[in-house]
């Protein structure tokens, strides 16, 4: 059984993988497809994993149990903008009450093939005991926030589309940008050191990182 009945995962495999030369979310890692791997560690967490992508049928044969798919209006747009269509989509429904309606989305990028499912349970425990006003909980290494293994609050669209229509398009610009609003964002440290479970493979050179391990 899932643990965090409140949390829905969004995994998101809508970019166009140039710098792969091919579509990431099916490059093998280990011998399973990267989107397979992480998907199995979302259905581990929460009881809804949706793969949003604009050729979801690219992944039909995948090992992908109880997989609800989304279909990206905008695919190759960025992740900030299917952000917005997946907080849309999944959690601001009318024909969706609670317990039905997720409080939070679990971002993951489909090209994290080490991705800890201890580490993610410990993000999606902050968002259990999270304070009301926070919107987002993001994991920070020396260098950046990594955007796509964090979670998002139902609450977070007007936040969001203030700094869109601001022209904003950049997840690093609008962090920054909550750091003013105090409380808004929590930020999880993580030391150099630890942020291999956070690896992801953009170009053929990234598969040549060592894997971890986890075990899912």
């Amino acid at each position: 059984m899932p643990l965090y009945p409140s949390i829905a995962t969004v995994i998101l495999a809508g970019g166009y993988s140039r710098r792969m030369g091919r579509d990431k979310a099916l490059v093998l890692w280990q011998g399973e497809p990267m989107l397979q791997r992480v998907y199995t560690v979302a259905r581990s967490l929460t009881p809804r994993s949706i793969i949003m992508s604009g050729w979801n049928d690219r992944y039909a044969d995948l090992d992908l149990p109880s997989c609800e798919f989304l279909h990206d209006h905008q695919p190759g747009a960025g992740p900030l903008m299917a952000l917005t269509q997946a907080l849309h989509d999944v959690t601001g429904s009318p024909l969706l009450t609670p317990p039905q309606t997720p409080e939070w989305i679990l971002l993951l990028a489909c090209d994290l093939p080490s991705l800890d499912r201890d580490r993610v349970a410990q993000l999606c425990d902050r968002a259990a005991h999270s304070d009301d006003q926070t919107i987002a909980i993001v994991p920070h290494t020396d260098r950046t926030w990594e955007p796509l293994c964090a979670l998002y609050r139902r609450t977070a669209p007007p936040h969001l589309q203030a700094f869109i229509q601001a022209g904003g398009r950049s997840f690093q610009r609008w962090f920054e940008r909550l750091v003013a609003e105090p409380g808004t964002l929590d930020t999880v440290a993580i030391a150099t050191d630890d942020r291999g479970w956070l690896h992801n493979c953009n170009s053929a050179a990234d598969l040549s990182f060592p894997s971890t391990d986890s075990d899912h």
